[in-house]
Formats: C-alpha cells, sequence, structure tokens
C-alpha cells in the first residue's frame, strides 16, 4: 500500500503518516496538528482529540517524534527518516508519473467515500470536481 493510500483510510496506523507529514514543516502542538490535518483535507477530516494523543505518546515511546518543553512536537532523526523516504509521496524531490497517477487513483477513492457518506463538503465542491474532470479528460485525450 502506498503512502497516500494509507493516509486516506483513517486507520491509526495512518494518523501516523498524517502527523509526520504535518510535523514534517516544523514543530507544532496538538490542535495545530488537527488543523494542519482539516486544512490537508480541506475540512472534510479532523482527528480527535482521543485519537491524536494517544498517537502522539505512542510515538514518543517509538522515537519517531518528541515533545519539547514547549509543548509542541517535532520529528527526531527517526522520524526526519521516515519523511525523507517518502518524500516523493508528499511532492518533495523528484516524482514520476506514476506516482502522480496513483496519488490521483488514490484521492478519487477518498471523494468517493465522501460522496457515499453523504459529505456536505462533497455537495459544496461538485463545481470543483466537474473541472478537475474535464481537465483530466483533456489530458487523456478525450
Amino acid at each position: 500500500m502506498n503512502m497516500m493510500n494509507g493516509m486516506f483510510g483513517g486507520k491509526r496506523r495512518d494518523l501516523r503518516a498524517w502527523i509526520i507529514f504535518s510535523l514534517s514543516s516544523g514543530p507544532r502542538n496538538g490542535v495545530e496538528i488537527m488543523d494542519s490535518m482539516e486544512k490537508q483535507t480541506l475540512g472534510m477530516w479532523r482527528p480527535s482529540p482521543g485519537s491524536i494523543y494517544p498517537m502522539l505518546e505512542k510515538m514518543i515511546e517509538e522515537g519517531t517524534i518528541k515533545k519539547r518543553e514547549d509543548g509542541k512536537y517535532e520529528l527526531t532523526d527517526d522520524g526526519e527518516n521516515y519523511f525523507t523516504i517518502r518524500n516523493g509521496i508528499f511532492g518533495r524531490g523528484t516524482r514520476t508519473f506514476e506516482d502522480a497517477v496513483e496519488e490521483v487513483s488514490s484521492l478519487v477513492t477518498f471523494m468517493e467515500e465522501l460522496k457515499q457518506n453523504g459529505s456536505k463538503k462533497y455537495e459544496e465542491n461538485k463545481d470543483k470536481l466537474k473541472n478537475l474532470a474535464e481537465r483530466i479528460r483533456k489530458l487523456s485525450g478525450e
């Protein structure tokens, strides 16, 4: 399973990837991490404190992150290595066409699930999706 597929699955192991991605841009406290995740998913998902804080504690125990005296979390060298290994998935470094197609496929699956679950965000963004679909049709030569 690639990282983006996992990230959008909503399982606890996926939360780890979101936290690492969020902290890759600098130290944050728990609320800032949740805000970052909500922003990255365009408001479609915000983890609960009951899921984020236990995962942060687990990641501290594993040595992936550490908690600073100011209460913010930051990546350790192990956390940085985890991020660097997956940097193409997160949009850093060189990406291949195949990576991009796989990521778009993962995002489409995510949006299909949102539609199936009756998400308000899906309904609010139908026009944007139609625009994207048209752009993809043009790319595919149709």
